[in-house]
């Protein structure tokens, strides 16, 4: 059994979905070429565009650069 409370996991379940879903929509943005091969995106540009928050963002791209589908400079 957890000693964390259910608001934390919750919290923690809500927030790999929001990277799942900035993931997921990296990749096909990618896929269709919308972010087409060097184009150089900031965080706050893929916030903005995705309206995902700053760590989702972040720990999509670190998969997706994992994958070898971007670049983090």
């Amino acid at each position: 059994m957890s000693n964390q409370p259910s608001s934390l996991l919750s919290l923690g379940a809500a927030r790999q979905s929001l990277t799942g879903q900035a993931y997921r929509k990296l990749e096909e943005m990618i896929a269709t070429l919308e972010l087409p091969p060097g184009a150089v995106l900031s965080e706050v540009q893929l916030i903005e565009a995705l309206d995902i928050g700053r760590t989702p963002i972040r720990e999509a791209l670190q998969r997706l650069a994992v994958e070898g589908l971007v670049e983090i400079l």
